[in-house]
């Protein structure tokens, strides 16, 4: 009598064979490869050279404004003002922003 159950050996199977590309893909991976790898190192170099500038473009423009954070800030803390009765932080806020 044979069992209900799917033998181990025929679920690996079936879980190889649908996961795996046949072999005709596989024996044209390598020159396919070779075509694309130029591009996909030029996209990787831009990619890092783009991100350098933007780190720095952020870097310089934190060191920037970190100074008139810093006062806003003290300003805010040396004049505190009731909960929902900030019409002085309200406007020192407003004006920073513009």
């Amino acid at each position: 009598m044979r069992s209900l159950q799917p033998t181990r050996k025929s679920v690996t199977e079936k879980f190889l064979r649908a996961g795996l590309p046949d072999e005709r893909r596989i024996s044209s991976l390598p020159r396919m490869s070779l075509k694309i790898l130029p591009l996909l190192v030029m996209g990787l170099a831009t990619s890092v050279w783009a991100d350098e500038v933007r780190d720095a473009l952020f870097a310089q423009s934190v060191e920037e404004m970190f100074p008139k954070l810093v006062e806003t800030r003290r300003d805010i803390h040396s004049h505190p003002e009731l909960s929902n009765e900030e019409h002085r932080t309200a406007a020192l806020v407003a004006d920073r922003l513009r």
